[in-house]
């Protein structure tokens, strides 16, 4: 299986965030109380960096992913994805330390939260080099727990 990594394109955003995997969708919408064609749209525009990534060069994206500027010169990476990606799991595991590591050099630090629910995510933030905090966070009355990259 080979990734294919481009620019995204807000049309891009939009149909990935329509068809999220449940997990994904489950944790957008328990992290921020909203919508999430609204939360990847609002992502989008954030982003200093947004990417689709594709399998095989085919014609739908299976991903869209990006990094946030954060508090304190820190970058918030994330990542959604539809049901399709798990097509290509060691792929994607293969290509996203090149990411971080890259957006590792532009921003102090990386972060995010995983909702811990979501057990793929879960795995890949692992598998990619990412550190889990030893402690959650409660929001909107979940948990989740923080990651950390370099």
């Amino acid at each position: 299986m080979k990734c294919t990594v481009k620019p995204a394109s807000r049309e891009e955003a939009l149909w990935v965030s329509s068809r999220l995997r449940p997990a994904d969708r489950r944790e957008v919408e328990t992290l921020t109380g909203r919508h999430p064609e609204e939360v990847l749209k609002t992502a989008y525009e954030l982003s200093a960096e947004c990417y689709v990534l594709r399998f095989n060069d085919e014609p739908d994206p299976v991903a869209v992913f990006g990094v946030t500027p954060g508090y304190a010169m820190m970058g918030v990476p994330w990542f959604l994805a539809t049901p399709q990606v798990v097509r290509g799991s060691k792929a994607i595991l293969r290509e996203a330390p090149k990411w971080l590591n890259a957006w590792s050099q532009k921003y102090f630090k990386l972060y995010n939260i995983v909702d811990p629910r979501n057990e793929l995510h879960v795995r890949w933030v692992v598998a990619a080099g990412c550190r889990l905090s030893g402690s959650t966070v409660e929001i909107n009355g979940h948990p989740f727990i923080p990651f950390f990259y370099n």
